[in-house]
């Protein structure tokens, strides 16, 4: 099963004001049921949790904002929130259930939210990034819950389990650019294409580049119950 996390963090001052305000703008499509939220125009149920004022959540959301749009001005705004929400959905890992999980977090943010992290990732977004996502297009998705990530000799994707695909991981490659352009290009191969790889074959960016040989591995960065696990594994590359 896979976990996807996001967090929201808002203007509402109690867990029942945010609950008023979902039922205020969206009664009619919501059902709060306890610690659940049912979207009845989507189908998709998730859990929610509510925390106080977090004192290090700007600190957090700027660890995470490397690839978003996000600038001093969302950065202070997250200082005014009163309240996290924390939106966990368990799926078996599919578009459909990352595009639900996209429209679900847009919600909130309709309703007093000012930014989204994909806890199951680590990926931080403005509250405009997020809302101009659209869930029925795949580049969005990727560019929601998708991060590039890395040290020397050793690059990698995080979060595809959340799109129902493995990672991507490469070694034996010291420019950076190069492996974050491998990376992606592998990523997005994966997701939009949805190629028949095996193990033993080779991918490259063209004719004329240099070719990695492709294996597959288990997730073994993160246990199982994290949420960064991807337990569809991933494709590892490394110079032929």
């Amino acid at each position: 099963m896979v976990q996807t996390v996001l967090c929201i963090p808002g203007v509402w001052s109690s867990r029942e004001a945010l609950v008023g305000a979902l039922l205020e703008r969206h009664g009619g499509r919501l059902m709060v049921m306890g610690s659940s939220i049912v979207d009845s125009t989507t189908g998709l149920t998730v859990e929610f949790q509510t925390e106080p004022k977090i004192s290090t959540l700007e600190n957090s959301f700027r660890a995470a904002a490397i690839y978003s749009e996000m600038d001093e001005t969302d950065f202070s705004a997250l200082g005014t929130h009163r309240l996290c929400v924390f939106l966990t959905h368990q799926h078996t890992g599919t578009l459909t259930d990352a595009a639900r999980m996209l429209v679900m977090g847009q919600v909130f943010l309709e309703c007093g939210g000012l930014a989204v992290k994909v806890e199951s990732s680590g990926k931080a977004h403005s509250e405009s990034e997020w809302m101009s996502y659209d869930p029925l297009d795949a580049e969005d998705l990727f560019w929601a819950y998708v991060v590039l990530a890395g040290t020397p000799n050793c690059w990698y994707s995080c979060g595809m389990h959340n799109l129902g695909k493995p990672d991507v991981s490469l070694s034996g490659v010291g420019d950076s650019e190069q492996a974050a352009r491998l990376v992606d290009s592998l990523a997005r191969y994966l997701l939009l294409d949805e190629p028949d790889l095996k193990p033993g074959e080779t991918f490259g960016m063209g004719p004329e580049e240099p070719a990695y040989k492709l294996d597959t591995r288990p997730c073994e960065a993160f246990s199982a119950e994290d949420a960064y696990h991807n337990p569809f594994g991933l494709w590892h590359m490394e110079p032929v």
